[in-house]
């Protein structure tokens, strides 16, 4: 930001009838932005918008001493991150067949610390609002029992959004992660599926971890594209499904395949055998052109949220 302060300060002084001064006085007004921006940092964990920190820094009397430094903080902060928002999306079906289902726990509970441990507040939206369906399948070890455990994943899953209270404006990126839950309800839900495109569509990232994807498959962008054509993406493999999903009665339970529906609908797809499942060129994947990073299993959660991050700060938005 101090960088874009500098262009932004040199390119209007470029202009002015007192140059000296300017020159005089930068080293007064970069500390000055730099007490400002921990300021605007402050102001995007809450409720504020752009607008109303703009009209509060007017009113300060330092911001009347300095003059011109009003102008070039507008400029500056044009071109920083104006959302510290993350979306997850989550499900309210909490079984598949007679056996308990949702959302997996260490998908959810593991990138909603990352996200908040990194300065971003995240909201958790779900078809119907209300409690999140959440399950774990083992034992937890001591990153995920803390994450499970903070006050505010605990919040954000017990009183999740329903898709009609969400601002897309207001976020950097949505994740999506796994679990069986989602194939009854976020899947065929076009109300998050426009939610997901608007986020995107607005220079957001969008995130998967293993069944995770599988919500993506009817996601349409405003020209009427699937969203992941022309993606290059992951997603939990076929032959794992079979292999090891016994939730779902190793893919007989599901309305579709994945991995099938992600190929017609145009997405390169990256997968992995059975024999390379942990080569991670294979299991991890960015498109950093297009945004997206998805992880093929449960265990690439962390990872997902983490290059997210990466490519949220390498954004414009």
């Amino acid at each position: 930001m101090i960088r874009h302060f500098a262009r932004s300060g040199f390119d209007y002084y470029a202009f002015s009838p007192e140059p000296q001064r300017f020159m005089t006085d930068s080293r007064q007004l970069v500390l000055a932005l730099t007490r400002f921006e921990s300021f605007y940092l402050a102001f995007l964990s809450g409720p504020y918008t752009f607008d109303e920190i703009i009209r509060t820094i007017r009113h300060w009397k330092t911001m009347k001493k300095a003059g011109v430094l009003i102008l070039l903080l507008v400029s500056a902060l044009s071109g920083y991150p104006q959302s510290r928002k993350i979306l997850i999306v989550s499900t309210n079906v909490d079984s598949v067949g007679s056996k308990k289902s949702g959302t997996f726990l260490m998908e959810i509970a593991l990138p909603f610390s990352v996200f908040q441990k990194n300065g971003y507040s995240v909201d958790i939206v779900t078809p119907k609002g209300g409690p999140a369906a959440i399950y774990q399948s083992s034992k937890t070890w001591d990153e995920l029992t803390q994450a499970q455990t903070n006050p505010a994943y605990l919040a954000a899953v017990a009183n999740t959004y329903p898709p009609e209270k969400i601002q897309p404006s207001a976020y950097a990126a949505v994740y999506y992660p796994g679990g069986h839950g989602q194939f009854f309800d976020v899947l065929s839900d076009e109300r998050i599926a426009r939610l997901a495109a608007a986020i995107y569509e607005n220079g957001g990232v969008v995130g998967s971890a293993g069944h995770g994807t599988a919500s993506l498959v009817n996601i349409q962008l405003r020209d009427g594209q699937y969203f992941v054509k022309d993606k290059t993406i992951t997603c939990f493999p076929t032959w794992a499904e079979k292999a090891y999903m016994d939730i779902s009665q190793y893919g007989k339970l599901l309305p579709l395949d994945m991995q099938q529906v992600l190929t017609r609908r145009g997405a390169n797809l990256v997968v992995s055998t059975q024999a390379t499942k942990d080569d991670q060129h294979l299991t991890h994947v960015i498109d950093a052109r297009h945004r997206v990073v998805t992880g093929t299993f449960a265990s690439s959660a962390k990872w997902v949220a983490e290059e997210m991050l990466k490519l949220i700060a390498g954004s414009t938005r």
